[in-house]
């Protein structure tokens, strides 16, 4: 877990602000939903149709599981990494618990992106 690959990198972080995307999203939607029920006489008390219902909270509950599968990743990462020193290891654990997807990417650019240092890779051994 130490090395990982440039692209498994760009992927952990793109999938890190994933959230973030859904959230704009999310509110556009419903924005335009509000504005659309509001425009029409007679709707201003409108319900959002059963499909956006139905797409939204299985959406929302598809983005939890996601959240969920980011902290185990990053979680992996802090246990088997050198990068982060022993005594901080259990303070980055409860930070990324509490501080959700924004402590990740912190973390992300602190641990995950930079190239080690020559002092961090191993020696070669035979």
């Amino acid at each position: 877990m130490n090395s990982l690959s440039k692209t498994n990198k760009i992927l952990l972080i793109v999938a890190t602000f994933m959230p973030f995307v859904f959230m704009v999203v999310f509110f556009a939607l419903l924005i335009s939903f509000m504005t659309s029920a509001a425009m029409q006489p007679g709707r201003a008390n409108a319900e959002p149709p059963p499909l956006f219902l139905v797409g939204f909270f299985g959406f929302e509950g598809l983005m939890i599981l996601w959240g969920v599968g980011l902290f185990i990743l990053y979680l992996i990462h802090l246990l088997k990494t050198d990068r982060v020193r022993q005594d901080h290891k259990v303070l980055w654990g409860v930070v990324l618990f509490l501080g959700g997807i924004i402590a990740m990417v912190v973390y992300w650019f602190m641990y995950v992106w930079p190239e080690p240092k020559p002092t961090e890779i191993a020696p070669n051994t035979r």
